[in-house]
Order: structure tokens, then C-alpha cells, then sequence
């Protein structure tokens, strides 16, 4: 799994800061203190270790251009990430490993890149191989560059190339989604349809997992069905307890639609490595909230999947009071974004004297929350 993300002059991050990945953590703040930064650059090696010139990389999957990840300093020229992850998997002879990348600019031109990999190895001496002052446009696709199969640390590769985030919009949900191959759910959640179909065709055991889930949660749903409309489109349906004909997916509440993706993305095949959830709370009540949080977990405990989640909500943070320690609290002053966790924060208070830790946060005593 991956233990910590390092960066140093990357958006808002001046540092360097380190942060630790917990399996299943919450990632706490104000806006614009670094929350959506800190999931970007977790993003952005998933993007490098997918190929492609780095340039590419920043535009066409964020949107921005590279020198617009730089943090702003007029001493910075340069920005660092690095991912630390050790593996329990008797097959992959390694205690550690480190992947690092980082990007040198002259003015708003990039010039160098740099790559770095490093093996810990668990039945000898450690292996490292570096990729040194690397032409930029050559830093991700190099003649001689390894590939996963040949690298001692291919777990570690196969790891960055399997981070996923998203960011749910209902109508994304609710949209018909075209049958292709091999499906996969967009940032916003579209294509959900598509890949409950073809779940239900090459993995039944899958599906019919994700629709017991489901009901464990919601129990008056029975099961979740998918309708081929006139265009020859797939959508979701409900088929609920004490209604003869099942709910369109025009007619299921946000908050049933933003569950259902969430326990897809979880069960995908192949599984991600890391799932990344900009405010999963959105459209769903806090009640049932609980019940979410307490089915990914026991879902993130039978897998190799860790979840990072972002949220504004005090009533998810309150889930998380008997793990202080998957809690990060982001701060953001004049020296960038500090990142604390919460288990540190409350053992300087001497303990949470009985309050709810969502209403610790709301009121500022564990910070993360706007000045």
C-alpha cells in the first residue's frame, strides 16, 4: 500500500511536506487550503506512470499547463513529488519503495525532468535505479526506460497506474451510457450504467455482491436493474419494495445514485489501488451516512484498495473518531499548505473531552478551517 506522498513547490504545497496515507483516511480543511492540491498531485503520478510527455500530461488530464503547478514563489524553479509504498504480498520480494519525479523550469519554460526509483528489497541489499537530468520531453518515454514487467518494483508501478479519483455529479449518474468495451465510470461518474452491465455479464458474482451491499444499506431496494433504452443506451433502475414497476434513475433521490457508484468504483475489476473521493457526502443524508462509511471500510479491510477521501461535512468527520489517526487536517498561511493529523492535534489538547470531533473541527480547535 502506499505510506506517504512527499511535495515540495507543487501548487500550494511549499514544503516539503509529507503526508501519510492512511488505508482509509479523511482529508479535513478550509477552502482553498490545499485539499484538492493535495489529491491533484496524487493524480499527477498517476498520470506520469500512464506514459506520455509531460506537457500532455498536465493539460489534456487537468486542464492546466505545467508551469501552473508551480508553487507560487519568485524562488521556486522547480517541483518534487515522491511516493513511498511497501507491499505485505509474499510474491513481491520488497519492504519499500520509492518513486520521485520532478520538473526543473527556466521562467515558465520547463527544461528538466528527472525521474527517480528505488528498491527495498526484503532478501538482500537495496536497489535503486535513477534517471538523471532526463530531457523533458523524454522523461516518461526514454529509450531504456523500464518497464513494469522488467522492474524489480513493478508493484509499486502497476500501484501509481491504478489511482482513481472522482468527483460524483448526479447527472452524470443519471445519464444514459452507450455499451462499450471494457467500461469505465468517469470523474463525474458517467458511464455507471455501462459498467454495471458489464459487471453483470463477465463478473455475476460481482454484481450480485454490489447489489447485496446495496440492500445491507437501503433495504427496501431489491435489486438494481439496468434498462436498454430506444437509442439502445443503458440506464439504472430501482426495483423498491411495495412498487409494482421499478424507479428510473430520473427518479432516484442523488444520494442512492452517489452510493451505488461508490461501491462500483470499490468492486471494480481490475481493482484500483487508491481511490480518491472529492466530498462523497454530497446528496446523502447525514444518517445514512454511516452506513457508507462504515461499508467502505469493511470493504477497504477485505482488499488491497485504500480510500482518501475530501469533505466539508463535521458529521463524516465524526465517523472517524476512533481513528484519529486516517484524519488529516490541512492549514494554508503565508508559507503554503501544512498538512497535521488529527491524532496529534487531540493529544496536545489532552483528548477530545466528550465533544464530537466534527464539532471540533467546525469550531476551530483542530484548525483546518477558514481564518
Amino acid at each position: 500500500m502506499f505510506t506517504q506522498l512527499r511535495l515540495q513547490n507543487f501548487l500550494s504545497f511549499k514544503g516539503p511536506v509529507t503526508v501519510p496515507l492512511p488505508k482509509f483516511g479523511v482529508v479535513v480543511g478550509a477552502n482553498n487550503s490545499g485539499k484538492s492540491n493535495l489529491l491533484l498531485a496524487l493524480r499527477f503520478l498517476n498520470a506520469a506512470s500512464n506514459g506520455g510527455r509531460p506537457a500532455d500530461i498536465s493539460f489534456q488530464n487537468f486542464n492546466r499547463t505545467l508551469n501552473s503547478l508551480l508553487y507560487r514563489d519568485e524562488k521556486a524553479n522547480a517541483f518534487n513529488l515522491s511516493m513511498n509504498a511497501t507491499s505485505d504480498v509474499k510474491r513481491v520480494p520488497w519492504r519499500n519503495a520509492t518513486y520521485e519525479i520532478s520538473i526543473k523550469f527556466s521562467g515558465i519554460d520547463p527544461i528538466i525532468g528527472r525521474e527517480h526509483f528505488s528498491v527495498d528489497t526484503s532478501d538482500g541489499p537495496g536497489e535503486t535505479q535513477t534517471y538523471q537530468d532526463v530531457q523533458l520531453l523524454n522523461v516518461f518515454t526514454q529509450p531504456g526506460r523500464p518497464s513494469p514487467t522488467s522492474l524489480r518494483g513493478s508493484f509499486l508501478y502497476e500501484h501509481l497506474r491504478r489511482i482513481e479519483y472522482f468527483h460524483f455529479d448526479p447527472n452524470a449518474l443519471r445519464a444514459p451510457s452507450h455499451i462499450t468495451p471494457n467500461p469505465k465510470i468517469g470523474i463525474d461518474g458517467s458511464g455507471l450504467p455501462a459498467v454495471l452491465d458489464a459487471l453483470r455479464s463477465e463478473h455475476p458474482d460481482i454484481y450480485e455482491k454490489i447489489e447485496a451491499d446495496f440492500r445491507q444499506c437501503v433495504p427496501d431496494v431489491q435489486r438494481i436493474l439496468l434498462k436498454t433504452t430506444n437509442e439502445g443506451q443503458k440506464v439504472v433502475m430501482l426495483k423498491q419494495a411495495g412498487y409494482t414497476q421499478p424507479f428510473s434513475s430520473s427518479e432516484i433521490s442523488d444520494g442512492l445514485l452517489l452510493f451505488l457508484a461508490l461501491l462500483c468504483c470499490i468492486n471494480q475489476v481490475p481493482k484500483p489501488s487508491l481511490i480518491l473521493l472529492e466530498e462523497p457526502e454530497r446528496g446523502i443524508h447525514p444518517r445514512r451516512l454511516a452506513d457508507v462509511v462504515a461499508l467502505i471500510g469493511a470493504l477497504v479491510d477485505k482488499s488491497d484498495t485504500q480510500v482518501l477521501m475530501s469533505t466539508h461535512s463535521p458529521y463524516l468527520l465524526d465517523l472517524f473518531k476512533d481513528d484519529l489517526e486516517s484524519v488529516l487536517v490541512l492549514d494554508r498561511d503565508e508559507n503554503g499548505t501544512s498538512v497535521h493529523r488529527a491524532h496529534e492535534i487531540v493529544k496536545e489538547m489532552n483528548g477530545l473531552h466528550g465533544s464530537p470531533l466534527g464539532e471540533l473541527w467546525f469550531s476551530g480547535a483542530l484548525g483546518g478551517v477558514p481564518k
